[in-house]
């Protein structure tokens, strides 16, 4: 098994100060929050990553006195079995001229290689969810899921347009990772029995190399939105622990329009999320 040891790994629920509301609405009094890292995450220490959440909230507008309450709800727990993992906690109401509040979370021994959650048990008052995982357990507590060593794989693909004849890729994976294979063809896409060319990162420069990356950009000539495409990712990538992602290569017919969006011509296909549902 391979092991890592994750040396005073730090949950964090963090509080974002913003200083000015929408222009057409009323300043919102709750904190809104998001787990971290994403859920599908590997390596994060290797990453600079903290475990926890975020909250945004409007300054003036949300009392930092009942953060307290939220460090309660928040803990690291073993994945499947939710097990805790005993941690001391630090809480910070970070009030100032630009609050951050935070809970951080010291697990009292280094942490495996296996997989982890950072885990809201409930929302105490004051406290929203637009950003957490779209599926609860059971109990109706929240989990984003990470593995503590390393264990690349393709965690999502977001697709951006097309915009000008241009068609966004961006393939995320769990831990930075580098291309091995060719560029122009790790990546290939087609719709209506024609392929459309893609090409993975910049061009490459002489002498400059490329170096892991966990989100990878690749624009792709063409494309419709609203009809069938079939994706096909390769096996070219590797981590720095020289691991191939562990799901690819990966192949899948979808219609992008059909996948989660944001509403603003982005949309996202949660592919760890799909093949490792909760």
């Amino acid at each position: 098994m391979r092991r890592f040891s994750l040396v005073a790994m730090t949950a964090v629920a963090v509080l974002v100060g913003c200083q000015n509301a929408s222009q057409t609405n009323a300043p919102r009094t709750t904190a809104d929050v998001t787990l971290t890292p994403t859920d599908g995450t590997s390596n994060p220490d290797a990453q600079g990553l903290v475990l926890g959440a975020q909250m945004t909230y409007v300054v003036g507008h949300f009392a930092t006195s009942t953060f307290s309450s939220l460090a309660t709800e928040l803990s690291i727990r073993t994945w499947p079995e939710l097990d805790i993992v005993p941690s001391a906690t630090v809480v910070d109401d970070g009030v100032g001229e630009n609050p951050l509040g935070t809970v951080k979370l010291y697990p009292s021994a280094p942490l495996t290689a296996r997989w982890y959650v950072v885990r809201l048990a409930s929302l105490p008052t004051g406290f929203t969810a637009s950003e957490l995982p779209s599926t609860p357990l059971a109990d109706g507590s929240y989990v984003s899921r990470f593995y503590g060593g390393s264990d690349p794989h393709l965690r999502g693909v977001q697709f951006n347009g097309p915009t000008g004849g241009v068609l966004t890729v961006v393939l995320q994976f769990s831990e930075p990772v580098a291309v091995t294979g060719d560029r122009l063809t790790v990546l290939s896409l087609s719709q209506s029995r024609n392929t459309i060319a893609c090409s993975v990162g910049p061009d490459p420069v002489a002498g400059w190399t490329m170096h892991p990356v966990s989100d990878w950009t690749s624009l792709c000539q063409g494309g419709d939105a609203s009809s069938m495409m079939t994706l096909n990712l390769s096996s070219g990538f590797q981590s720095a622990s020289g691991l191939v992602p562990a799901n690819l290569p990966y192949s899948e017919n979808l219609i992008i329009a059909n996948q989660t969006s944001n509403g603003s011509g982005q949309w996202f296909d949660p592919v760890f999320e799909k093949q490792n549902p909760l």
